[in-house]
């Protein structure tokens, strides 16, 4: 199967190369927004850690939930664009 793939992808034209390639750099700004979010969730994890200052209230919960939903969002298109590639 791995040998029909890589005929394929050597007999490819032009343009069908270039929307592999765009499809390759979609993939890699989703890793990066991945990446940047699962940061994000790592730093409040550890504000959490830390005591409040200011009030006892939860300030990061928003934010956490925000990063979660892009980063499984994120994850869910580059599983998509991946079953497109040949």
């Amino acid at each position: 199967m791995e040998e029909e793939r890589k005929t394929r992808l050597e007999k490819m034209d032009t343009k069908s190369l270039n929307n592999y390639r765009f499809i390759l750099q979609s993939i890699a700004g989703d890793i990066k927004l991945t990446e940047k979010n699962m940061k994000l969730l790592v730093n409040q994890n550890t504000l959490d850690l830390t005591p409040t200052l200011l009030s006892g209230t939860d300030t990061g919960a928003q934010e956490r939930v925000h990063a979660a939903s892009t980063v499984i969002e994120a994850l869910n298109r580059i599983r998509q664009l991946i079953d497109t590639l040949p």
